[in-house]
């Protein structure tokens, strides 16, 4: 699913760029030529890992005055910059933990992104409207609150911006599996393929949006 975002800085012609969505990055990411169009800052210099399949990656963090995706704004946005021509043979990625102050709903089949608001918590306002760089104004941690509409939900695991989903395959117990919407198909590793079903030989090579390199496997479960 790909986003027409625009980017600038007051003191330069905002640019169009196209964004990959991708649950497995984090924040925005963009290469040299959108950055370069769209003005923005360079701030200090960095290297990436995880972004296509060959390796670290140089590049930057910057910043922009604004990121405008469809009738959301965010305003005072750090976007990170790689060094390449493109990324993944896009303009850039977004992850979904920068509309981490909605509820997110995205439709694959249909190509449909739906942003809500959040149910508020015990004695809170409604949910805030703004990027992840202003969450430094509202508290970190929480106790944990399932409001009523959202009991039927499944619940999942955050740890930075991966989410993680207890999975089960054949009749083996729950094990934790990353949501990756850059990925193209269901993977998962060679012992747990060994202890939940038979394997034989095969190869083959998977690189998702936000991989850090290629991903050999040598089993398929039969």
């Amino acid at each position: 699913m790909k986003f027409q975002a625009i980017a600038g800085h007051s003191e330069a012609i905002p640019h169009i760029a196209i964004l990959l969505l991708d649950t497995g990055a984090s924040g925005i990411i963009v290469d040299r030529k959108v950055a370069e169009k769209a003005g923005i800052k360079r701030i200090v210099q960095t290297d990436f890992r995880g972004v296509g399949d060959k390796g670290n990656a140089n590049g930057y963090v910057g910043f922009a005055d604004s990121v405008r995706i469809g009738d959301l704004e965010f305003q005072g946005c750090y976007v990170d910059v790689i060094d390449k021509r493109s990324v993944n043979g896009e303009d850039g990625l977004i992850g979904t933990d920068v509309f981490a102050h909605y509820l997110v709903d995205i439709d694959f089949p249909n190509g449909k992104f739906k942003l809500s608001e959040l149910p508020p918590r015990p004695g809170e306002p409604a949910t805030q409207s703004g990027p992840d760089s202003d969450a430094a104004a509202t508290p970190y941690f929480y106790n944990q609150y399932i409001a009523p509409e959202m009991k039927s939900y499944t619940p999942i695991l955050r740890f930075g911006h991966d989410l993680l989903i207890p999975t089960r395959v054949n009749d083996s117990d729950p094990r934790l599996f990353l949501i990756d919407s850059g990925g193209f198909d269901d993977v998962i590793s060679r012992e747990f393929a060994r202890d939940v079903t038979k394997v034989s030989g095969d190869s083959d090579t998977s690189v998702g949006a936000s991989t850090e390199q290629s991903i050999s496997f040598t089993e398929r479960t039969v």
